[in-house]
């Protein structure tokens, strides 16, 4: 059975992002072995949440796309080189950065850099742990690579 995805409210996920559009986060519910590792309801943090890229910038060092599928952990232990999670507290604000040795952290993905402005502090949501990746859009198959 090949994995499908949905919203985290129980919606089939959207296909297409309108072009210029920023990137984003949307947290998604896996199917079939995958939907074993998701963390228990009703709890903020630990267990493995997924969430799916979209529009993301199609170049990149991170070699992320559009429709990518990241598997987070809860745990906020992030390390140097960790590409990791991030937001302000709004589910809109959640945002990929990689955690630099100054434990400073740098956009990825054409995602913003975190703002330091005195208003409230980015926060480690969770570390990406591993990915999902449709092989092409004509086949339903994914790959999947660990990244920690």
């Amino acid at each position: 059975m090949q994995p499908s995805y949905e919203d985290a409210g129980g919606r089939a996920r959207p296909e297409a992002v309108p072009a210029g559009a920023l990137p984003y986060l949307e947290e998604v519910r896996p199917s079939g072995q995958a939907g074993g590792f998701l963390r228990s309801a009703g709890t903020d943090a630990g267990g493995t949440f997924f969430l799916a890229l979209r529009n993301a910038v199609a170049e990149n060092e991170d070699s992320l796309g559009d429709g990518d599928v990241l598997a987070v952990s809860g745990e906020t232990d992030a390390e140097p080189g960790d590409l990791v999670v991030w937001w302000t507290g709004s589910e809109r604000s959640l945002a990929l950065a990689r955690m630099q040795a100054d434990l400073s952290l740098r956009p990825v993905a054409g995602f913003p850099a975190p703002v330091l402005d005195g208003g409230r502090p980015p926060m480690t949501r969770g570390v990406v742990v591993g990915r999902l990746r449709r092989q092409s859009s004509s086949t339903p198959r994914w790959s999947v690579e660990k990244l920690r």
